[in-house]
């Protein structure tokens, strides 16, 4: 026996040699690279080495020359994917005695390795003299070539395929019947997984099912009604063991299995992959002649059907982009608004019927919608899109005298960063912006009525002591306890009206900005000076600064007082009778920033919950009087100054129930 030294960086070609060459004859023997020569195996032992490397570049040169050097005696054979002439050539030069040109055919490989053996037997002291190679001799046909297709009428005919790979049912159909053809076999079946678009997935159990997709000799109420399933029979073997299957493998086949293959008449059954997952099975009858598939046939059939599967894989995701290229097609073509795909190079790849009822853009007879139809203005914002990096856009968009809001989505794809087209979509808003403009004038005439009723109810009750006064003057003027109460009234109901007053001024300012710089201390006294002056009694402000730092603000000094008493004031109106406010402060650093807590301690039960989170809605109170502004005023001013203002209901943890918080200058 001869033994024969494979050097190759993967085992198939060494597998591949094994299939093609008698087994009695030759002993195959595998290394991944010709260093390992000397450890593996003596020189001596070796009587033919094939070097698995393409002849395309000096790289292969210097592996023939390594190879030559652990074996100088030995012939040397090239399987080589690609070649050029050139180095063809340079190989022979530096001693290979034959290239050979992958795929390997066996009458070839058989008689090129006869030769050189024969060749190497009769000069065992070989040297490193240059081989001529030997010439390509043509195989008579034998008895059992004789009626046998060549191999380019097969090619041939299986290329009538391709104008099938499209459609899976004819695939299948023309696959099935050339195969039958070609190895002579009784009847074939396919049996596949249901296609499933991933949109769509379907119940689980569908998946286990496969039913039969084309057959040839089999029985039409079988072919119909009869399907296989990965449960049990021999779709659950095959999908255990993952191997090719035969009728007559003897007690390891289940009997399911068998009882099927006696159903379907078949005596083998092989696995249909994608090189990633099963995708089917295709049952095989007996051969014309009687005899058996050899297993060198069985594992051509194999792969073949590997190359059937990726087919097929690649039909079902064709036919599923068409689906939902059809679907999304639909579905814009259906839709009121209108819509438009713009490929980079401005072609329009989808206009819906809507987008020219739309713009007023009449379909041209014999072409669709370019890009040169669209208004000069919406060209542009689609142009500035596609070629300025943007990722989308939406905006307003007068045309004639429609208002049109315009959204344009940049799609790009992952290995490029410009972007590869845009989604435009334009719905008509003429009627929704008439109808907006119209709801907002509601709401303005809304809220000034409300400011009006507000504003005229305060108003009203400040003059009602004043016009009772009034009427009064002609006849107790005199009295010295009327001109007391008169007094007090003018000047209490005149502190009432000028607070509306300046609350509806501090409202009315877009800004109240900071301009001075006052000790926070003085702040508080003054704004308790302000509580106590609309008050009935004067209240006393008691001031808690644990680390009695004097801190300086930087702000409006009237509107910031304004404020700050708002909030005394309203605290002290809690609690009628209250003599006494406790304020505490602290200070705290927030995102870097230091910053001064106020917190103004409710006299009475603190606030509820409802208030607590509607005091600063304009208007809202829980009192008869008043206009409900006072301390949505205070926030408007303290957020003004960079700060804010929160209320909590008890129980709380915070230094007060309203709690102010400040920037310190």
């Amino acid at each position: 026996m001869n033994r024969i030294l494979v050097i190759a960086a993967h085992a198939h070609t060494a597998e591949s040699l094994k299939t093609l060459i008698p087994a009695d004859r030759f002993s195959i023997v595998h290394l991944p690279r010709a260093e390992l020569i000397r450890e593996t195996l003596p020189p001596a032992c070796i009587d033919l080495c094939v070097l698995d490397t393409d002849l395309i570049d000096t790289g292969a040169i210097r592996l023939i020359n390594e190879v030559r050097r652990h074996l100088p005696d030995v012939p040397l054979v090239v399987a080589a994917s690609a070649s050029l002439r050139e180095w063809e050539e340079d190989a022979i030069l530096h001693g290979v005695s034959f290239v050979l040109k992958k795929p390997l055919r066996s009458a070839l490989a058989i008689t090129v390795l006869d030769r050189l053996l024969a060749g190497n037997a009769s000069s065992p002291s070989r040297t490193d003299v240059p081989v001529e190679p030997p010439a390509r001799t043509v195989a008579e046909p034998t008895a059992s070539m004789v009626g046998v297709p060549s191999n380019l009428e097969i090619l041939r005919d299986f290329s009538r395929l391709f104008s099938h790979s499209l459609n899976v049912r004819s695939l299948l159909q023309e696959f099935v019947l050339k195969l039958r053809e070609v190895i002579s076999v009784n009847r074939i079946a396919l049996f596949l997984h249901p296609p499933q678009n991933p949109f769509l997935p379907g119940p689980v159990a569908a998946s286990r099912r496969l039913p039969c997709a084309c057959s040839a000799g089999i029985a039409t109420d079988l072919y119909r009604f009869f399907e296989l399933s990965l449960e049990g029979g021999i779709g659950a073997a095959i999908a255990t063991h993952g191997r090719i299957l035969r009728a007559d493998d003897g007690p390891g086949l289940p009997a399911d299995a068998r009882r099927e293959f006696e159903i379907l008449g078949g005596h083998i059954a092989i696995p249909i992959l994608d090189r990633e997952r099963l995708l089917g099975i295709a049952v095989l009858g007996g051969r014309l002649t009687g005899l058996r598939l050899n297993d060198q046939e069985l594992q051509l059939l194999f792969h073949l059907l590997e190359e059937l599967g990726l087919a097929i894989k690649n039909s079902w995701l064709h036919d599923q982009l068409s689906t939902n290229h059809r679907l999304l097609a639909n579905i814009l073509g259906q839709m009121g608004a209108g819509c438009l795909v713009v490929a980079r190079d401005l072609t329009i790849l989808q206009a819906n019927p809507a987008l020219g009822k739309i713009l007023n853009i009449a379909p041209t007879v014999g072409r669709g919608l370019e890009f040169a139809d669209l208004p000069q203005r919406l060209a542009s914002m689609l142009y500035e899109v596609l070629n300025g990096g943007r990722e989308s856009a939406c905006s307003h968009y007068l045309h004639e005298t429609r208002t049109l809001l315009v959204t344009i989505t940049a799609f790009r794809l992952d290995d490029q960063a410009a972007t590869s087209a845009i989604l435009v979509t334009i719905e008509d808003h003429t009627a929704i912006e008439a109808a907006r403009r119209a709801e907002v004038g509601k709401e303005h005439a809304r809220l000034i009525a409300l400011i009006a009723e507000k504003f005229s109810h305060e108003i009203r009750n400040a003059l009602l002591s004043l016009e009772t006064h009034r009427q009064l003057l002609p006849t107790d003027y005199a009295r010295e306890d009327f001109r007391t109460s008169l007094e007090t009234s003018i000047g209490r109901e005149t502190v009432r009206i000028l607070r509306c007053v300046d609350q509806l001024t501090f409202l009315s300012r877009p800004l109240n900005e900071p301009v001075e710089t006052h000790s926070l201390g003085d702040l508080l006294r003054q704004s308790g000076e302000y509580a106590s002056a609309h008050l009935p009694a004067p209240v006393t402000i008691k001031l808690a600064n644990p680390s009695g730092e004097k801190l300086r603000i930087l702000c409006e000094p009237r509107s910031l007082r304004h404020a700050l008493g708002e909030v005394m004031f309203n605290a002290a109106q809690s609690a009628p009778g209250a003599t006494e406010i406790t304020v505490r402060t602290e200070t705290v650093l927030t995102d870097g920033v230091r910053r001064c807590r106020i917190g103004v301690v409710n006299p009475a039960q603190g606030f509820s919950a409802e208030a607590a989170t509607r005091a600063f809605e304009p208007f809202y109170t829980t009192r008869s009087v008043g206009l409900g502004l006072g301390l949505s005023v205070t926030r408007k001013i303290l957020r003004d100054h960079g700060g804010d203002a929160e209320i909590y209901s008890r129980p709380h943890g915070a230094i007060g129930d309203i709690v102010i918080t400040l920037p310190i200058q």
